[in-house]
């Protein structure tokens, strides 16, 4: 029954424009066939490079769990915390005592001239509900002589006195031919718990 239908077929004989129309065909078919197995390949490259991303995210998050120094730096982290807050009935108090320990700081430094400048500023940080404990934010400026030496071992007594004061700037300022230096350290005020 097949043998019928092939018979024409192969007594078939093109003759020039249908060979060139058989040859256009083809010519398209394999175009297609290129065009269609190079998306194909770019498509998955492009979920391949997805994958790796994903594995290589899951792969962090699961080392970063199971990583037995985890607690260790969450615990630093909570020591660095508490060593810049500074406990006491008021914010006041903990200004002069931040005030007095940066002026000492200073002068281990060995700067020229420091100064402790008046910035009465106290910023309140809003209380959070589940804690129910009020922060405030307080700053100290100390000026002194121009030394980037100095400077280096300002912040060097600062490492080793454990007290977690955090730099909130610097500022270099031109009076006359001399020059000073700003520094400004910040640290954060908690009302001491009252005794029972």
């Amino acid at each position: 029954m097949i043998a019928i239908h092939l018979t024409p077929l192969l007594a078939w004989r093109p003759d020039d424009r249908e060979k060139r129309l058989l040859q256009l065909l083809l010519g398209i078919l394999l175009a297609a066939w290129l065009y269609i197995s190079a998306d194909t390949r770019q498509n998955a490259a492009t979920d391949n490079a997805v994958a790796q991303a994903r594995l290589a995210k899951a792969r962090n998050q699961v080392d970063l769990l199971s990583n037995n120094q985890l607690p260790v730096r969450i615990a630093a982290q909570k020591k660095l915390l508490a060593q810049s807050v500074l406990v006491d009935a008021t914010p006041a108090i903990s200004k002069i005592r931040l005030r007095g320990e940066v002026l000492d700081l200073s002068s281990r430094a060995g700067l020229i001239g420091p100064v402790i400048l008046d910035n009465h500023t106290v910023d309140a940080l809003p209380e959070e509900k589940s804690t129910k404990q009020s922060f405030a934010a307080l700053t100290a400026t100390v000026e002194f002589d121009f030394d980037w030496l100095g400077l280096l071992r300002l912040l060097e007594q600062v490492e080793y006195d454990g007290r977690g004061y955090f730099i909130d700037g610097f500022e270099v300022l031109q009076e006359g031919d001399k020059r000073r230096m700003r520094v400004t350290f910040r640290a954060l005020h908690k009302k001491q718990a009252a005794e029972t």
